[in-house]
């Protein structure tokens, strides 16, 4: 298999997974989570964990229950349908032990066709096979930082592909 090089790509923010994935986010499994998702429906205190992390959660988010009381799919519709539009809409969650783990597993893109007319497409995501050597220095990551000042500071691929959770208030 060839290599792929990126030069002067901003990753910034990007909620992108390494082989094994990145969760967004992780949060202690409340009680009632479980049994709501098992009854496809999305509890309020889960949207609101949602938020607490930084992600927009819909309550009318669909549910496809993987593994009962232990794994679920989330899909909901997009909120932004201008063109060049990228959103996440679509959500694994995993349960281990008392915790949830939240990766992204869907996309929404917006693009505009020939003749002017917009399509959305829902597209999977799947965690990257991107390795650091790939990466020209001045690529800016999801931490906010670029290559050089990750490996200056020994980061892993997790911290670096990481995006950090900005306070609501300075």
């Amino acid at each position: 298999m060839g290599s792929t090089s990126f030069t002067g790509v901003r990753l910034s923010g990007a909620a992108v997974a390494v082989t094994n994935g990145i969760p967004l986010f992780a949060a202690v499994m409340l009680q009632d989570w479980s049994a709501s998702l098992d009854a496809l429906t999305v509890p309020a205190d889960l949207i609101e964990a949602f938020s607490n992390s930084g992600y927009s959660l819909s309550s009318s988010s669909s549910v496809t229950v993987m593994q009962q009381s232990a794994q679920w799919t989330l899909l909901q519709d997009p909120v932004n349908q201008s063109p060049g539009v990228v959103e996440l809409v679509g959500f694994s969650l995993f349960v281990s032990d008392s915790s949830l783990s939240v990766y992204g597993s869907s996309i929404s893109v917006n693009e505009v066709q020939t003749g002017g007319y917009s399509i959305n497409l829902i597209l999977p995501v799947e965690p990257s096979a991107l390795a650091l050597s790939q990466l020209d220095p001045t690529t800016r990551c999801p931490n906010q930082l670029t290559v050089a000042v990750n490996g200056a500071d020994g980061l892993t691929w997790p911290q670096i592909l990481t995006v950090p959770k900005w306070p609501l208030a300075i």
